[in-house]
């Protein structure tokens, strides 16, 4: 993905003392920093590099979600976990033809 087609990127000068011009601002990207500092040093106390990405998910998808209701969020919730509990289903299956077929010799004709 290129960045630069799919974003627009904007900046104001703060070394001028121009903090907002129009709908350009840094307040959004603080704010959400300041969300995810608050939660990975609340909650998880300790991040591995591994894993940081799902850290950033997870609050990338708070963030975003923040103005729905709570109806809404458990049905956007339930929505995706349904879609995901399909998908692991299907790797199962997948998991358990792989073990029939190349772990027990069995071959279908």
């Amino acid at each position: 993905m290129d960045a630069k087609k799919t974003y627009k990127h904007d900046n104001v000068k703060h070394s001028l003392n121009i903090y907002v011009e129009g709908q350009v601002h840094t307040n959004t990207i603080e704010n959400f920093w300041s969300v995810l500092k608050r939660g990975l040093y609340g909650v998880y106390h300790q991040v591995t590099e591994k894993h940081l990405s799902r850290y950033l998910d997870e609050y990338a998808a708070r963030f975003n979600n923040r103005s729905l209701t709570s109806n809404e969020r458990f049905n956007q919730f339930s929505e995706g976990s349904e879609s995901l509990l399909g998908k692991i289903a299907y790797c199962k299956k997948l998991t358990i033809i792989f073990y029939i077929v190349f772990k027990k010799g069995f071959y279908p004709v």
